[in-house]
């Protein structure tokens, strides 16, 4: 067979859709199989497509699914990347799904889960070294990764199927690929295509990954500090002991992102490697005496200086708050690394490099499934001290793993090496920056802030006095110019203008649209922009610092820069964006910035 499975369109017309009812179990969606999926129920049936190829394969080629139309142009497409031989004699291929699903849909999730047993068994029996996923439904397949192929792609993942374990590369969908072809020479999708299946072929493993399994928090001690003298003399002892490892893990658990803020404060803290971490309390209200709390920070101090290199992940978060808390010379009196950087350095792709990613990917679970904490919609103290503790536990005990696991990758190339260094170096500077901090004109604010609502309110005005703005009132209603939709449907329905009209399909609103439009055929444009640009000088950079939701107990701001943001690897500055006061028109409300006194 190819690639997919081929039926004509005329056949698939007379195919029935109907979905698996809702209820069903995905376990029971499994345990049926074809008894319960929509596509075995078609007046016309489907053949059901067998894998093809070698019975042990070293390349197991897994497709989302089956496609009249792209059958063998996509097979074609995944073939020409590997040798006749190599093909012949190392590959075998299959899909998600074993059915023709239609020519203009991907396969549903009860159509998946019913074929999902044939696919596993088949991988158990094959035992493939890599299975090679295109696109998005064989990734989520074979890792329940979401984030799509495109953001995954080229990236060796370590993955059990069934009791199999294996090395998962997820690549560009081959149609996608196809779709994307360039007229005069090879496309962006065409050229990452192929990179990412030669560089498989070059740093190709040679063993199957190592999958790590529950318990994931074996060799995690918990102190809570309610035992008063009984915790602190364990704590001493843990701290001793860590004192003679080369390198430790460290994570802290905090009220708040930024220690500047009422309240803010440290309120745990692990310390560790892989085989034994310590996770105690600091500040949480369950934990230590008030007596026993300043011991402890001192002995935090203490053991900071003291210690070897200090590993964390993401850094500048633990420097920056250590930092506030012990002084700057903790900065550059100690070492450190950062696992988040390394991962920066081998991939910048955004959303791959937090360690709940990283543990999927190169450790075959997912960390933070492995909690019930979720520190986006709750903070750590609402949680149980010992729940807590375990939580910042894990985080400590697989970032120390995790370093030993990239520092070979980065030490491979000295290029990476370079940049990883350079990366480390330039934190402890980055975080002084934060600490300085700039000091703000609280009465100039909150002046500058009452002038611009003015304006903001005569340009308002001036849009409703519009004779464009007034037919869509009488037709739709209030006019809001600071909502896109309604600014859509004024420039489309009430003055029919083409600048709207985007390249390839669309319309849009923004700057680039407006701004060819003539103040002398709609007035309301011109005016729509000025009181978008004023909107937004106030709601940047005026009304955090008038409600003082930016500003520090110290009265200043303390920006977050970061050097792996920015795509050309520039400095990134947020909350607030220093970098990006106006310089040239409105130029004055940089005045909000104080001198120092």
């Amino acid at each position: 067979m190819g690639f997919f499975y081929n039926q004509s369109r005329e056949q698939a017309a007379k195919r029935k859709t109907a979905g698996v009812s809702k209820h069903v179990p995905i376990e029971l969606m499994n345990k049926m199989g074809c008894k319960a999926c929509p596509l075995d129920k078609a007046e016309l049936k489907n053949p059901k497509a067998q894998p093809e190829g070698v019975a042990r394969p070293l390349f197991y080629i897994l497709g989302g699914n089956t496609n009249a139309g792209m059958g063998g142009q996509a097979s074609d497409l995944i073939r020409s990347q590997f040798d006749s031989t190599v093909w012949r004699k190392d590959v075998r291929v299959s899909n998600t799904v074993r059915c023709y699903v239609g020519p203009d849909r991907k396969p549903s999730m009860p159509e998946i889960e019913c074929c999902r047993g044939y696919g596993v068994q088949d991988i158990e029996d094959s035992k493939p070294l890599v299975v090679v996923g295109a696109g998005n439904e064989a990734l989520l397949w074979a890792t329940n990764i979401s984030g799509g192929s495109n953001t995954w792609r080229g990236r060796l993942i370590a993955t059990k199927i069934g009791d199999h374990r294996c090395w998962y590369l997820p690549i560009l969908d081959p149609e996608l690929v196809i779709n994307k072809k360039g007229k005069y020479g090879k496309s962006e999708h065409e050229k990452i295509f192929e990179h990412d299946l030669q560089e498989m072929f070059r740093t190709l493993p040679e063993n199957p990954p190592h999958i790590h399994e529950a318990p994931y928090d074996h060799g995690i001690e918990i102190i809570t500090g309610q035992q008063g003298a009984v915790d602190f003399a364990a704590l001493e002892d843990s701290l001793n002991r860590y004192l003679k490892e080369p390198k430790v893990g460290l994570d802290l658990e905090t009220t708040g992102l930024r220690p500047y803020g009422t309240g803010a404060t440290i309120h745990m803290a692990a310390i560790g490697t892989f085989n034994h971490t310590t996770a105690f309390s600091l500040n949480h209200p369950e934990g230590w005496s008030d007596l026993y709390k300043r011991k402890v920070g001192y002995l935090l101090g203490e053991f900071l200086l003291q210690s070897g290199r200090k590993i964390a992940h993401n850094l500048s978060f633990e420097m920056e708050w250590l930092s506030f808390y012990y002084g700057e010379r903790l900065l550059r009196m100690t070492e450190w690394e950062d696992t988040f950087a390394m991962a920066h350095t081998l991939n910048e792709t955004p959303g791959t490099n937090n360690l709940d990613a990283l543990c999927r990917e190169h450790f075959g679970f997912f960390l933070k499934a492995q909690s019930p904490i979720d520190l986006k919609h709750k903070l750590i103290t609402d949680y149980p001290i010992t729940v807590a503790l375990r939580y910042n536990g894990l985080d400590t005990k697989w970032t120390h793993l995790l370093e030993s696991t990239l520092r070979p990758k980065i030490e491979s190339n000295k290029k990476y090496m370079a940049e990883y260094e350079r990366k480390v170096r330039l934190a402890p500077t980055l975080v002084l920056t934060q600490l300085k901090g700039v000091p703000v004109d609280d009465t100039y604010a909150l002046d500058m802030k009452q002038t611009l609502d003015k304006e903001i309110q005569s340009i308002a005005g001036k849009i409703t006095r519009c004779p464009e703005v007034i037919a869509y009132t009488k037709k739709f209603g209030l006019f809001e110019p600071t909502a896109p939709e309604q600014v859509l449907k004024l420039m489309r329905d009430i003055c029919k203008r083409p600048e709207i009209k985007k390249e390839g399909g669309g319309e849009t609103t923004d700057e680039g649209a407006l701004s060819n439009i003539t103040a002398d055929e709609v007035p309301s444009a011109s005016l729509i922009l000025e009181h978008r640009a004023t909107s937004k000088l106030t709601s940047t950079y005026l009304d955090p610092l008038v409600s003082r939701k930016l500003i520090g107990a110290d009265g200043c701001l303390h920006t977050s820069y970061s050097s792996m943001i920015a795509v050309t690897g520039r400095l990134a500055s947020s909350d607030p964006n220093l970098q990006n006061f106006p310089k040239r028109k409105r130029r004055e409300v940089r005045g909000v910035i104080a001198a120092p006194a």
